[in-house]
């Protein structure tokens, strides 16, 4: 029927519906005569008549009653009234696309089905031939009495000895998909064992086509094969690529380097990167990889260790080519070099300690008591041997020992000597305040002044010859015994750190200690021994040089100086310790500094770095 005669059957669908059954031969012999049923009519009933069942006023398959589409505007598709399609086209012949189905089958719904043979979806899907008819080839035929002679049943049925009619099912081996097998109690087909059955095949259960108990492929990927284990669909990826959620990513890759599903992590400055599997960072011209990200190259962060350049007080300190550099002002050229003050020419000094760097003290051989006050230099001799160590708590407070337990003490304006409780020689000195000062030296010789005398502190610690302290209850003295020796004021009670431990760097006698914090402390010794302190315990740190150190001092963490025989000076940028040239070979025993910028370094000569 044309579109345009559709308003006609809105009016009269019952007679349209008889004329169009007459029309196209859908009335069958067996209903007009016997009345209308599934076991006489392919189509639908509307009362005794037997239509086509695919017009849309008479609409409905396997004998069931007649809907009339029309009246909702839809149209009939494969016996159900379904919407009319929107490009007006003829209705959809109800035949499924073949595709995605494996072994010729056809797919009907979720089922894969063959339409050639399956007597309830015989030439498309839910056509179903007549009991006693069978499905040959897509059509539906009837059989006669099928146990007579010449009347075998056609297709995928069996013959029912009771009543001569073919049912379907199988009743030989030939009949079923190969490789099966009939089973002839049920008529049913089954498959042999690792296939299963889709629709009318027997499929393999390890076939990527028909993985396990399905009747779908197995996904793929352009970069690998699809793989079945005879249960479950898998991929194996090509060389150079991994799995990720059945996809195949590049293993190259910063989306996906390695054998990783996540990207790279990446920088504001630089462009992640993937290189032996690993990822990376590639900085962008001007910034280099610090603590963790891209940085800007300058004097803050300077090179892979992330190094704070030290300032000097001419000087202006860059970063050039991953190290640190310093350009300095015009009229100081030396800036940033060692050089030997020429007043002081032919002098030497055992130690030096300084306020700032216009009031700085040096003392030594014999009873040597020398001032820098930026300047000037003046000179004072006081009656003893030597003098071996300096430290003061400012200005007008300023301690210094010696040989002999001779001890020196200026206020600002003159130098006096108050009696020391030992004869021991004393080596070095270091106090918290005015009124808390310790003095060490030979024989176990640990001293106190309270602010008024000096009193004697008893315990076998061996020979002492360097003592530091962040703060009274937390200060540090090494020496030696057999080897070396460390031991600690926690503000009550002197103890014994470490005795000679090879394990920490302590086999060594010890000679000088230093720290910029609690958590931050210097020790240096003989044949290079450098030992750190981090807050948990000590541990050895390489120095470069096997020449013994004996003083040591910084400005802060990443700016530290040890010095000693041969004229050795060895710097540390909080990464590395590395030498530097100091133009002697004469033996050095002390160093401090105002800052990074302003250092002294004294022993058989006296050197000062800055203008």
């Amino acid at each position: 029927m044309s579109g345009s005669s559709s308003s006609r059957w809105r009016w009269v669908p019952l007679l349209a519906a008889w004329s169009a059954a007459l029309a196209l031969g859908g009335c069958s012999q067996e209903g007009s005569a016997g009345g209308c049923g599934p076991e006489n009519c392919h189509g639908c009933c509307q009362g005794a008549v037997c239509f086509g069942g695919s017009e849309a006023s008479a609409c409905g398959l396997n004998g069931r009653q007649c809907d009339d589409c029309s009246t909702s505007a839809q149209q009939c598709s494969d016996g159900s009234c379904v919407p009319a399609s929107q490009d007006g086209g003829a209705p959809d012949s109800g035949r499924p696309d073949a595709g995605g189905c494996a072994g010729g089958l056809s797919q009907c719904g979720a089922s894969c089905l063959d339409l050639k043979a399956d007597s309830s979806h015989c030439g498309s899907c839910s056509k179903a031939c007549l009991t006693g008819e069978v499905c040959a080839n897509g059509t539906c035929q009837a059989v006669a009495d099928c146990r007579q002679p010449g009347s075998p049943c056609a297709g995928f049925s069996y013959c029912d000895l009771a009543n001569g009619k073919c049912k379907p099912g199988c009743a030989a081996d030939s009949q079923c998909p190969q490789p099966g097998t009939c089973d002839l109690a049920a008529h049913q087909c089954q498959c042999d064992a690792a296939y299963h059955g889709c629709g009318g095949a027997c499929l393999s259960d390890s076939a990527v086509a028909s993985c396990g108990t399905s009747c779908t492929p197995c996904p793929t990927d352009p970069q690998g094969t699809a793989t079945c284990d005879g249960t479950s669909c898998g991929i194996t990826c090509n060389g150079g690529f991994h799995k990720c959620s059945e996809r195949c990513l590049s293993s190259s890759s910063p989306a996906s380097c390695g054998a990783s599903c996540s990207p790279c992590p990446t920088d504001p400055n630089g462009t992640a990167t993937c290189g032996a599997g690993s990822c990376g960072i590639q900085c962008n011209a001007g910034f280099h990889w610090c603590g963790g990200q891209c940085v800007p190259e300058n004097g803050q962060a300077c090179g892979p260790s992330c190094l704070v350049c030290p300032s000097y007080p001419h000087g202006a300190a860059s970063c050039a080519s991953g190290g640190c550099a310093v350009t300095c002002d015009a009229g100081f050229p030396g800036c940033n070099s060692w050089s030997a003050p020429a007043s002081m020419a032919g002098h030497s000094s055992s130690a030096v300690w300084g306020s700032s760097a216009n009031d700085v003290w040096f003392v030594g051989y014999p009873g040597l008591l020398q001032h820098w006050n930026g300047s000037q230099w003046s000179v004072t001799y006081k009656d003893v041997c030597t003098l071996n160590g300096v430290w003061g708590s400012g200005k007008s407070d300023v301690w210094a020992v010696g040989t002999a337990g001779f001890d020196y003490h200026w206020n600002g304006g003159a130098w006096s000597s108050p009696v020391s409780s030992t004869g021991n020689d004393l080596n070095g000195v270091w106090g918290s305040g005015p009124n808390d000062v310790w003095a060490v030296g030979d024989w176990d010789t640990l001293i106190h002044w309270n602010g008024s005398s000096w009193g004697s502190w008893n315990g076998s610690f061996g020979h002492l010859l360097g003592i530091w302290g962040s703060g009274p209850r937390d200060v540090w003295a090494v020496g030696y015994t057999s080897r070396g020796a460390i031991i600690h004021w926690d503000g009550s009670a002197w103890s014994i750190v470490m005795r000679g431990s090879s394990s920490t760097g302590g086999a060594e006698p010890l000679s000088g200690v230093w720290g910029s914090g609690p958590r931050d402390v210097w020790a240096v010794g003989r044949v290079g021994t450098i030992i750190h302190w981090d807050g948990g315990s000590w541990s050895p740190v390489a120095s470069g040089t096997t020449n013994a150190l004996v003083g040591v001092w910084g400005s802060g963490p990443n700016d530290v100086w040890a010095v000693g025989e041969l004229g050795t000076i060895v710097h540390w940028n909080g990464s590395v310790w590395s030498p530097a040239a100091s133009g002697t070979t004469q033996n050095l025993s002390g160093v401090w500094g105002s800052g990074p910028g302003d250092v002294w370094v004294v022993g058989g000569t006296i050197f000062h770095l800055g203008p």
